[in-house]
């Protein structure tokens, strides 16, 4: 995989928290929503899912 692969999540995730913040108290929700996300997709690609 390549970094910049890596550092566009980064930046994606930072974009992300920065949004689930901004919309608080439904920023808890945003952010376990997320996190389902990524369950779902660290099964369908192992490895691959960065995590924060």
């Amino acid at each position: 995989m390549s970094l910049l692969y890596l550092d566009t999540l980064r930046a994606y995730d930072a974009v992300h928290l920065a949004a689930a913040q901004a919309v608080s108290p439904l920023g808890v929700q945003f952010m376990t929503f997320d996190l389902k996300l990524r369950a779902v997709a660290e099964q369908v690609m192992p490895g691959q899912v960065w995590q924060p």
